[in-house]
This record gives structure tokens, sequence and C-alpha cells, in this order.
């Protein structure tokens, strides 16, 4: 098959940049993790599907404690 040689380029280079943008998001996720006040309530958003240490710290500054809430879609 002709142009292989351009598949193969741009395969390798998507997978260098994608590999480059995943350790600067770790960088930026440990300047996050180091400057952030893990609070109790942490841990059960991390333990959502999907959520991880960011993501769980992001709905956790943004909503406070879950047992303000009285019930279940408040």
């Amino acid at each position: 098959m002709e142009g292989n040689e351009d598949w193969e380029l741009g395969g390798r280079v998507s997978k260098e940049v994608i590999d480059y943008l995943g350790r600067k998001i770790e960088e930026v996720e440990r300047a996050v993790v180091g400057r952030a006040e893990i609070r109790e309530w942490y841990g059960g958003l991390k333990s959502l599907p999907g959520v991880g240490k960011i993501l769980g710290m992001a709905i956790g500054l943004e909503t406070g404690p879950m047992g303000r809430f009285a019930e279940v879609g408040n």
C-alpha cells in the first residue's frame, strides 16, 4: 500500500504529542495537588467512576461538603 510512510509519520508524531501533553498534565496535577487543601470528602468523590484527583478537587471546591445536602437531588 502506497503512502504507509505518511501514516507511520502521522501516527508517530501524534503519539509524541499525546505523550508530551500527558507529561504536562501530570506536571499541572502535581502542582495543584501540592497547593490544594485536601478535605475528608475528597476520597468519596474520587470513588465515583471517571472522577480523578483534579476533577474531584474541582467538584469539592465548587460544592463544599456533600453532607450539607439533606437528600439526593438537592
